[in-house]
């Protein structure tokens, strides 16, 4: 709770009645309750420190106590004492990390459920919580319009909490001692490189990026928000350090905590303290950040002079800023200097011809493009173990140059290796070879994305690949696909998702069931493709407004698609067909839920097989390749109920749980047909099935793992089938 603890009376109607207090001000009062609270505490410097948990939780809770007092002891260090007797950590019940109040802080209670190898990211959330305590309770602001200066100001001291604990290129993962040899085969992921990650991908989108100052129902979109007046906000604090210099910077936040102390404090006054600590004009520092989504952008475009004693460097963006840039003599000698940040070009002359030069070599500013800061162009080269898709992401490679991964790669049923070059956030080709053992046969494939197609959230690219089969040569087959995707909504909730988008695309001898655009999917729900002797063009596209991700209780979702395959490219199928597949959600009561789903294709020519029925995601009580025609109408529901709530399982150290089981009962029906509609059956099952909850590392991922057994109706001999997958098949 808030304040102080006077006294705690037990009634004779076994109510409790407790008398607060608090002797200095705070912004609000906040109270969390549990019957199942359990406490560990410690005296800090005169500071009760307390740290509440839920039975089995105790490990975290001793961390938030050491945390709590890490940062005290560091915050105090640099901005001043915590001015109050105690400090209070309760988990309760939140969509998200933790949220600061007045002398305590609220965490999930699934944080305290993370994987031990993720304790530095549970020091990072108690940590940023914490850090509130001066920046929103002793110095508070105006949170709808100024928010950076509160979540930047803090964001900044933060990191600077952690760079000081883990180092200046620390590491969110810490591995086990036993782990420790193995921890090479994963991507490296540090502080450092996830706060810039988020503004970067929205930075080169332009609807999405938004001045640091105005009203937050401004933002197209929450997630811009933290994109902006945290991850932007918190390089601003960071830049304005290097203006002003390190004692000025100090200087006025001492004057902060010292004036504003309990009071609310503006980013007018701020300008003010900060201009009159440094004695600088900083309106040319602060108008571009805090006032217009401006960019800084500066690049070496080369050398020039018979000696190659001049260096051409290029303000690409909208921002000037006297950038440091370091430069290196053909003889190795380093030297630094500043550039007076101009708008234009402007020419470094040296004594001496140079081997290369760097700008912003310290990596202070927030350049968007870091990839031209360096002359020579950078090359980062990276071999690793396994190549997991997760390294064609940008956040777990360096943004300071191209870089060139290389490493074997799982395959469906083999294994293979690949190559990629990319230059992060924006384009990535890649290459890769691989046997697969069940089939006997080699997969090579190569192809190339970029990213952000005109400052849009659009991707466009292309993939060929060659399959060779080494038993007869039967199963030989050259593919290729070509494509452009549009996302139609920032970003999707989850691993599984599939984000509101549209895309066209050209795909010859191949399905839409392989992804197009890199982590990217496509729905081909009951779409039957021959892979060979087809060109198709096409067009796709999804809308979702459903919720909860991954089970969702209400709302629709809506795929739709027209493909025409032609006589070009030597192919010598021709159809057209589209297709219309929708879903929704409805609650029935607090815990259970109606899902229903009906599907329409229509093809022509009517004697060609571009639909089937069976299988897992259509009718389940049929083989998957049976039921096949020209035209189909398909419909579905199920009945979702709970059968065992907060089942609270953990697996590997909390890497995988199990939450909860659920129960469905379905009923299918469809109808495939080609020329004559009459002349078809329309073919029934039903069954029961299984949900499984689960979460991978606590909170930080969610899926339905499903397994449901269908018996067909018209077929009443046939067998049971049974079918196993990750989320609903609606």
């Amino acid at each position: 709770h808030s304040g102080e603890l006077v006294s705690a009376r037990e009634n004779a109607d076994q109510t409790k009645t407790l008398s607060l207090k608090s002797a200095l001000p705070i912004r609000e009062f906040s109270l969390a309750m549990s019957p199942q609270y359990k406490l560990v505490e410690e005296d800090w410097q005169g500071i009760k420190i307390k740290s509440y948990y839920l039975p089995g939780d105790d490990f975290y809770a001793k961390q938030a106590l050491g945390v709590v007092k890490d940062v005290m002891g560091y915050y105090t260090q640099r901005l001043g004492p915590y001015p109050y007797k105690e400090f209070s950590v309760a988990p309760v019940h939140l969509g998200y990390g933790g949220e600061q109040m007045s002398n305590m802080i609220f965490m999930d209670t699934r944080v305290y459920q993370l994987p031990r190898f993720l304790v530095r990211y549970f020091d990072f959330l108690v940590s940023h919580e914490t850090g509130h305590q001066w920046f929103y309770n002793m110095v508070g602001m105006d949170e709808f319009t100024e928010m950076w200066l509160e979540e930047g100001v803090n964001c900044y001291f933060g990191q600077e909490y952690l760079e000081n604990k883990y180092g200046k290129n620390g590491t969110i993962l810490e591995f086990p001692r036993w782990m420790e040899k193995w921890k090479g085969i994963f991507p490296e992921l540090t502080f450092k490189r996830t706060r810039d990650v988020r503004y970067k991908i929205i930075s080169r989108i332009k609807r999405y990026d938004h001045p640091a100052v105005d009203k937050l129902s401004s933002f197209q979109e929450p997630s811009s928000i933290f994109s902006v007046t945290y991850g932007k906000g918190t390089r601003i604090v960071e830049m304005l350090r290097d203006q002003l210099g390190e004692e000025a910077f100090d200087r006025v936040f001492a004057r902060i905590l010292a004036e504003f102390k309990f009071r609310n404090l503006s980013v007018e006054n701020f300008i003010r303290l900060c201009e009159a600590e440094s004695k600088k004009d900083l309106s040319e520092f602060f108008e571009p950040w805090l006032y217009t989504d401006k960019k800084l952008d500066y690049a070496v475009k080369g050398m020039k002079g018979s000696s190659k004693n001049s260096v051409v460097v290029v303000n690409k963006g909208g921002i000037r800023a006297p950038l440091e840039v370091e430069l290196t003599s053909r003889r190795g000698e380093k030297w630094r200097q500043r550039l007076r940040g101009s708008e234009g070009e402007e020419v470094i002359e040296v004594k001496e011809p140079v081997k290369s030069v760097v700008l912003d070599p310290d990596k202070v500013y927030l350049d968007i493009d870091r990839t031209n800061n360096s002359w020579p162009r950078k090359i980062n080269v990276k071999a690793v173990p396994v190549y997991w898709p997760l390294y064609d992401i940008s956040v777990f490679l360096p943004d300071d140059g191209y870089n060139l991964v290389a490493g074997p790669e799982i395959i469906s049923n083999g294994l293979g290796a690949k190559v990629s070059l990319q230059k992060p956030y924006d384009q990535i080709f890649y290459a890769a070879t691989g046997y697969e053992f069940n089939e006997q046969v080699h997969i090579s494939r190569g192809g190339y994305q970029l990213n952000n197609v005109l400052n849009t959230q659009t991707a466009l690219g292309f993939e060929i690949a060659n399959r060779t089969d080494l038993e007869d040569g039967s199963e030989d087959l050259v593919s290729a696909k070509a494509y452009v995707r549009r996302e139609l909504w920032p970003a999707k909730y989850g691993l599984t998702d599939v984000n509101d988008h549209v895309s066209l695309y050209l795909i010859r001898n191949r399905g839409l069931d392989g992804a197009l655009a890199l982590g990217e999917r496509e729905d081909s729900r009951n779409i039957s493709y021959l892979r060979r002797d087809e060109a198709i063009i096409g067009t796709a596209v999804h809308l979702g407004r459903s919720g909860p991700y991954p089970d969702p209780r209400e709302g629709f979702n809506v795929d739709g698609m027209v493909e025409n395959s032609g006589h070009f490219l030597g192919a010598t199928q021709y159809f057209y067909r589209t297709a219309l597949d929708a879903a929704f959600y409805q609650p029935l009561t607090p815990r259970s839920k109606l899902a229903y789903r009906a599907k329409i294709g229509l093809g022509y020519p009517d004697n060609k097989n571009l639909f089937e029925l069976g299988g897992w995601n259509g009718l389940r009580g049929y083989d998957r390749k049976t039921n096949r025609g020209s035209h189909v109408l398909l419909g579905g529901a199920e009945y979702r109920f709970p059968l065992f709530d907060k089942i609270h399982m953990k697996f590997f150290d909390n890497i995988f749980g199990l939450e909860s089981i659920g129960g469905v009962v379905f009923f299918d029906a469809g109808q495939n047909w080609f020329s004559n509609f009459r002349n078809s059956d329309l073919k029934k099952d039903a069954g029961v099935g299984l949900r499984f909850t689960a979460n991978i590392g606590s909170f930080l991922e969610k899926v339905i793992i499903r397994v449901d057994a269908a018996q067909a109706i018209n077929d009443a001999d046939d067998d049971t089938h049974f079918w196993f997958g990750i989320n609903h098949a609606f």
